[in-house]
């Protein structure tokens, strides 16, 4: 038969074309492999063809190698492509059958087999050697499905996929080989093509498609081709039937022609919707998905958008278990940064920082920085598979922007059972194209963004510092009015309240000074409001005795307590300068609103007052009443700041001559702890 022929010389033309894409093991072995089953096919075209069996014989027991070593060189090529290691046990198993064959050959040579002619072609009469022959190709293909089936329960991400592949073609090529011991030599032709066919798809197919995807595909070619020839077989009926010329029927099969290479890519577009829609889950459209995503990379103004935009395509359409973006921090920080950078997002989504991947992951980008095209881990040189297996990285798509690589994405395990589909990859290099521009004006944009931020953080450190210097500036008067105070004190109680003062200096200097170096944090607790009230009192020595302190008991309060004192330090303060009597008194009250939840607080002195009008600009940072003493108007800006800052809010009445009252509510802590349950801070210094 010509087909085996045509099989035989495919089988070679193959052979030399894998040898001379690769020299590699896998790939030697392969070649190897086709190369005996082209011989076995030229083997069955003489067999088929040559009519004398005297003129047969001679060649047709030389050439009987090609098929007696199929079943050695399968194990070989099996053991490689799974990349199972050469165990002492595998090496026997190879070295068996290595031997049967070989012994099947000579002794096919000094005794030859019977030649029976059939009407077919000659074929050899049943015999030790086809037995033995027969049993060594079906166990060598039960081992090679082992192997696989072993390879494919250890393999990940798409190697998965290769390993289906294989199991497919061993099926299939051993399920035909075995019929064409008994049955028709056509079947070994068609094991042989169909085969090796899928063979040589899973050794050299990089984009490789599912088995059951690649079935339902043929099967809707299949039917349309079906749907065809039936449309065209009920025309030749019809055209039977009337009395058309030669001519006429000659011209209406050849419309008839056209007409079906017109409606096939059609047909098979229709039948593979009515596949999708009753058989397959649906994928997704690859035009309707770049428009999209065009689109919104246009439109993204912020790292974080994009970062949705590509959850949408990593995580819903492409389906992996996670995916990070990896920029050259050269390309993308500034020329004064090296390495690489991670878009890192925080938990609520948004983008928090751009900041260095861990090491395992920059070993892997470093070893892909001139890779071209997209790198997938059963495709990665050897070199860059253990960072791909540290790294749990199923590919790496490169950013390329302006012709270089100026980033990764690294996507983890896929969780399709395709792993990555045609439409997937042409996607994944369609971001690889689109992305790098949209990036560089982001990350741009961010680090504008940074720039603003770090100068308003500055601004704020200015005027943070500027309320400290507001109230430094309390210590140091008390510590002049303690040497003023004569004998007021004795000289240790003195002493001691001058070194108590000299610590509060001391303590707003060093905030002060941790402020100009990014270092202070200020502490979010909870405390006894009471008590840091009595603590601020303490703190004007000389005039705590012009103090009444009228504390009941509250709840605890969550805040910052530092800043809470300079609250309370700056309303005393103003106090304690607006009094003008003899028997001047400042009286602090705190008590607990239940129905609102808060804890009120009132500071009232019987001092200078304040008229309407300066009364109506109080809370202005450049109004003071004090300008002529040094006073630098932030007071009751500060007051009002740390009011906001925590949920409360104060105000102020006030008459000239009469004094001045400020009402302050402050919410209460929203849970209390066990051990606050009892606070109370009935504390009291000083008196009328």
């Amino acid at each position: 038969m010509t087909g085996y022929l045509v099989v035989a010389l495919i089988d070679f033309a193959v052979s030399i074309y894998v040898l001379r894409a690769s020299r590699s093991k896998t790939a030697v072995s392969f070649a190897l492999l086709w190369f005996c089953f082209g011989i076995w096919s030229l083997d069955l075209f003489l067999a088929s063809s040559v009519q004398d069996a005297a003129a047969l014989a001679p060649w047709f027991h030389a050439l009987r190698f090609g098929m007696f070593f199929i079943a050695p060189c399968m194990i070989v090529f099996f053991t490689q492509i799974t990349r199972t290691r050469a165990t002492p046990a595998i090496k026997s198993i190879i070295a068996a059958s290595g031997l049967t064959s070989l012994w099947l050959y000579v002794s096919n040579l000094l005794q030859p087999s019977i030649l029976t002619s059939t009407a077919e072609g000659f074929v050899t009469a049943p015999d030790l050697i086809s037995s033995v022959h027969e049993v060594n190709f079906v166990g060598a293909s039960l081992f090679c499905l082992v192997l696989t089936g072993s390879a494919l329960k250890n393999a990940i991400f798409r190697e998965k996929q290769r390993m289906r592949w294989l199991i497919a073609a061993i099926v299939i090529g051993t399920t035909l080989g075995v019929i064409s011991f008994g049955s028709s030599k056509l079947f070994g032709m068609a094991g042989n093509v169909l085969g090796l066919s899928i063979l040589a798809y899973a050794l050299l197919r990089h984009h490789m498609i599912s088995v059951g995807t690649a079935v339902h595909a043929g099967l809707v070619k299949a039917v349309s081709l079906l749907v065809l020839g039936a449309g065209y077989a009920l025309l030749e009926l019809g055209m039977a039937q009337t009395a058309l010329t030669t001519y006429e029927l000659g011209f209406l099969r050849v419309t008839a022609l056209f007409g079906m290479l017109e409606a096939y890519p059609r047909l098979v577009l229709a039948i593979s919707g009515l596949r999708d829609r009753y058989f397959q889950q649906p994928g997704y459209n690859y035009d309707y998905t770049t428009t999209w995503m065009l689109k919104g990379l246009k439109n993204c103004s912020s790292l974080s958008g994009l970062r949705d935009l590509c959850d949408e395509a990593m995580l819903k359409l492409i389906k992996v278990e996670d995916y990070h973006i990896d920029l050259n921090a050269t390309r993308f920080g500034g020329p004064e940064q090296s390495g690489w950078l991670r878009i890192e997002t925080g938990a609520t989504g948004g983008v928090t920082s751009l900041l260095p991947p861990p090491k395992n992951n920059q070993a892997l980008l470093s070893s892909l920085s001139d890779h071209q095209g997209i790198a997938f881990y059963d495709e990665a040189p050897e070199e860059s598979k253990d960072g791909f297996t540290k790294a749990r990285a199923s590919a790496c798509v490169p950013i390329l922007l302006h012709g270089d690589i100026a980033g990764f994405i690294t996507l983890g395990r896929p969780l399709k059972a395709a792993q990555f589909t045609v439409d997937d990859i042409r996607l994944l290099e369609w971001i690889s194209s689109e992305i790098g521009p949209a990036l560089e004006r982001l990350t741009a944009l961010d680090a504008l963004e940074n720039s603003m931020n770090e100068a308003e953080k500055t601004l704020t450190v200015v005027s943070r510092l500027n309320e400290y210097n507001h109230d430094v500036k309390t210590p140091f008067s008390n510590i002049e009015a303690l040497l003023l105070a004569g004998d007021a004190f004795s000289p240790e109680e003195q002493q001691a309240k001058i070194l108590e003062q000299v610590k509060k200096g001391h303590a707003l200097v060093s905030t002060m000074a941790r402020m100009l170096k990014g270092q202070h944090k200020k502490t979010f607790s909870r405390f006894n409001l009471n008590e840091t009230i009595t603590d601020v009192v303490s703190s004007f020595p000389t005039h705590a005795g012009l103090v009444t302190l009228e504390l009941n008991e509250v709840p605890p309060f969550d805040g910052y307590e530092e800043e809470v004192g300079i609250l309370f330090s700056n309303i005393l303060s103003n106090a304690f300068r607006a009094l003008n009597k003899a028997k001047s008194s400042v009286v602090v009250s705190t008590s607990f609103d239940q129905d609102r939840d808060m804890i009120v607080c009132t500071i009232k002195d019987n001092g200078a007052g304040m008229s309407e009008e300066r009364l109506a600009t109080l809370w202005d940072r450049s109004e003071t009443g004090y300008r002529a003493q040094g006073g630098s108007g932030i007071g009751m800006g500060v007051i009002k700041r740390i009011v906001s800052e925590h949920g409360g809010s104060i105000t102020a009445a006030s008459q000239l001559g009469s004094g001045t009252e400020f009402y302050l509510s402050l919410p209460a802590a929203k849970r209390m702890k066990p051990r606050d349950a009892g606070v109370t801070g009935l504390r009291a210094v000083g008196g009328n």
